[in-house]
């Protein structure tokens, strides 16, 4: 079963993806999810303002999803401490990864309705 999908992360969350802690360090801590995230961006291509993240649900996909995702919650709700296109930028992060999920899980079922 293919378990690759495709993540485009507007620029604005780009940027302050690549400004907090984990990426300026390059220090996942210790944590899988994050060594994951580390891996997944820098093997990352950019196109018209996006960064592009390839994520394989084979090598811990969904947790960087899920990483990707507080981060995103953490901007979205947190209200005049981020820029409304920031903002938005998360809101959009949100959406995909709500949809990677779903088509993952379709996928899943499908493969393994075809292997029964």
């Amino acid at each position: 079963m293919e378990a690759t999908y495709e993540l485009v992360i507007p620029g604005a969350f780009a940027h302050y993806l690549e400004g907090i802690h984990l990426l300026q360090t390059r220090d996942p801590q210790g944590d899988q999810e994050g060594a994951a995230l580390l891996e997944a961006w820098d093997h990352a291509t950019s196109r018209r303002g996006q960064t592009v993240l390839v994520i394989d649900f084979a090598q811990q996909g969904r947790g960087v999803l899920n990483y990707i995702r507080e981060y995103a919650d953490t901007v979205y709700l947190g209200g005049s401490d981020y820029t409304r296109s920031e903002r938005t930028a998360a809101t959009k992060v949100i959406e995909r990864i709500v949809e990677i999920n779903t088509r993952f899980r379709f996928d899943k079922a499908a493969a393994e309705e075809m292997a029964v």
